[in-house]
């Protein structure tokens, strides 16, 4: 996600996180298995963000069936969780995160009433949902709708759309908002698939993050699925007047019609951007990346939902001269989408490694030299935050000082004839002396310090809720072609 500069303190949100993550990943240790007898479901991270217990009764698929009511400002309709138990866990209820919701009614699978309750109320992190579950039960029904102070939807009337005739809605769940539309257990440790069908106005069309299924754009129903699982805040909607334009066999982009024509040629290099991504990275997991352009009052530059980008309108310059915000969201598809921090304490995790592999991206497609540029213009940004922090970060200040006075000095040092390498990016595995998960590892331009993996994005393979050497805890799917 690129600048969440509502939602996230300028201390999570820093640059610097990008040496910092690529420091844990060489230095990840993961849990060896055999040395505890506590299940893998016992030692998934507890997420102090969220109420739910994914150790004892964990969600696996969604299916949601919603209505759109802009008159009310509401969705309201029902969703059927399927959920999985721990084999040790009796009589423990499902714990789900709501907030602001108005639950109406419970059933099983079978369609027996269910007794639940809501928990106490919390200001920031709303209120539990504890459904009362018997041994036998694998599905749950939940009839419910939204309250006027959803803060992950954001309603806006005609005058505030491009085309302005028609209103917009949109979903906006990071970091812990999605309690605020549908429960779920809101934490990023959690991943689930699931399918939707939206009803919406007959003059509007439904998007979601997700594949649309045949005959989703017929009447007012629109039908979609997400057969990778993704944790909750990845799951995002729009209804309004929007319109489509291929831009290539995998690439499209979504926008009012009076921004269409402006989108098309902004993103017209999405589909090599996304081939380029592949030649570094391996295979792009989620079939389509297309690209949705918000209203002008979307709060933030962009919003990596899978599939299905949300980008600022501020980004359509005209000069693709901001195109590094689609380099950001793109990569957020390997780091973040793939594998992610398992809670949001460790957000510098997803952003770190995804700014790195933005920068290769962009150097690849534009060369070295514009993405040169972009590290020192937000290096500069990245001062400029250092410079409005309280004494707590002194420490942090003076690192990141004496680093840039010690790349100063070895510049003026280094000869100008210097050669930079072969420049060809390779492909392989290596194992970090530090740590005994592979690693995938890429050619690189300038040398590698001897033991270490150049470029350590994602893991291929690490036990669920490894740790590094920091303490942040990571959310590792167990891989099942490349998604859990």
């Amino acid at each position: 996600m690129s600048m969440r500069r509502r939602m996230i303190p300028a201390a999570l949100r820093l640059p610097c996180a990008v040496a910092t993550a690529i420091l844990l990943l060489s230095a990840c240790t993961a849990e060896e298995p055999g040395r505890s007898g506590v299940s893998k479901a016992r030692r998934v991270t507890r997420d102090l963000h969220s109420f739910s217990r994914p150790d004892q009764i964990r969600v696996t698929h969604a299916v949601l069936d919603w209505t759109v009511d802009f008159d009310a400002r509401q969705v309201r309709g029902s969703l059927t969780w399927n959920v999985k138990r721990a084999p040790d866990v009796e009589g423990e209820p499902l714990v789900l995160d709501t907030k602001g919701l108005t639950i109406e009614s419970v059933v099983s699978g079978t369609g027996r009433p269910l007794t639940f309750e809501l928990g106490t109320t919390d200001d920031l992190l709303g209120t539990p949902l504890l459904i009362a579950m018997d041994p036998g039960d694998d599905e749950v029904t939940i009839v419910y709708h939204t309250g006027p102070q959803a803060s992950a939807l954001q309603w806006l009337t005609p005058e505030q759309t491009a085309g302005r005739k028609h209103p917009f809605v949109y979903s906006y769940g990071s970091a812990i908002g999605a309690r605020t539309f549908w429960p779920c257990q809101d934490s990023p440790a959690v991943r689930f698939t699931y399918e939707a069908e939206l009803t919406v106005p007959s003059d509007l069309t439904a998007v979601m993050a997700a594949e649309m299924l045949p005959g989703g754009r017929a009447g007012t129903r629109f039908r979609f699925r997400m057969p990778q699982p993704i944790p909750s805040y990845l799951v995002a909607f729009a209804v309004g007047d929007l319109r489509f334009r291929e831009l290539g066999p995998r690439t499209g982009v979504y926008a009012e019609p009076p921004v269409l024509d402006a989108a098309a040629f902004e993103f017209a290099d999405a589909e090599a951007m996304l081939e380029t991504a592949e030649r570094l990275y391996g295979p792009y997991r989620w079939d389509r990346y297309d690209v949705l352009v918000m209203p002008p009052s979307f709060p933030i530059f962009g919003m990596e939902n899978p599939r299905l980008t949300f980008v600022h309108p501020a980004t359509v310059a005209g000069d693709r001269s901001l195109i590094f915000v689609l380099a950001h969201e793109l990569a957020h598809s390997w780091s973040g989408n793939l594998v992610n921090q398992a809670t949001w304490s460790d957000l510098w995790l997803n952003e770190g490694v995804t700014v790195y592999i933005e920068r290769r991206i962009l150097e690849s497609l534009y060369g070295r030299a514009f993405a040169d540029m972009e590290a020192v213009k937000w290096h500069q940004v990245l001062m400029q935050d250092l410079a409005t922090l309280d004494d707590g970060f002194t420490a942090l200040r003076n690192v990141m000082r004496a680093r840039r006075l010690r790349r100063s000095r070895a510049a003026t040092r280094a000869h100008p004839k210097s050669r930079e390498g072969s420049g060809r990016l390779r492909s392989g595995s290596r194992r970090c002396v530090h740590c005994p998960t592979t690693f995938r590892r890429h050619g690189s331009r300038s040398s590698t310090p001897r033991g270490h993996s150049r470029t350590p994005v994602i893991p291929r393979s690490c036990s669920s809720g490894s740790r590094c050497a920091f303490g942040a805890a990571i959310a590792v799917p167990t891989m099942r072609s490349g998604l859990s």
